[in-house]
């Protein structure tokens, strides 16, 4: 297969979008080195983006410049394998049976409620991203 513009325009490169101290956006696809746009509101970088990334590439193939592809996207089980010491372990389950709960079911609301290792806005706008 021919990996010409269209194939590149159709890899799911990712897009970060960041708002900037003057209250502009920012876009970058990391991937693509100085593929950047900077537009006034979100949406409009998220739209400037897709046209340097369309510029950045036809220039990078015009000059028979490797182009390097997104990486695969991670799947995730939703199982996460925790080793701690068997007094914290009794400690928790004490704890959620207390609550009335499975371990696993309190194990999720401390993880879900500890604002410093989820942040729930960043997580949304990942998800919005798509």
């Amino acid at each position: 297969m021919k990996k010409d513009i269209d194939y590149y325009m159709s890899l799911p490169y990712e897009v970060v979008v960041e708002r900037t101290a003057d209250g502009e956006y920012f876009a970058t696809i990391p991937d693509l080195p100085g593929c950047m746009a900077t537009e006034q509101t979100e949406a409009e970088a998220r739209a400037g983006i897709e046209e340097a990334r369309l510029s950045w590439l036809t220039a990078t193939l015009e000059n028979g410049v490797e182009i390097k592809e997104p990486p695969p996207k991670r799947r995730y089980s939703g199982r996460i394998l925790l080793r701690t010491s068997p007094d914290i372990h009794r400690f928790l389950v004490d704890e959620a049976t207390g609550y009335g709960l499975t371990l696993n079911a309190y194990l999720n609301i401390l993880i879900t409620q500890n604002r410093c290792l989820l942040d729930r806005e960043s997580i949304e706008r990942k998800q919005a991203a798509g």
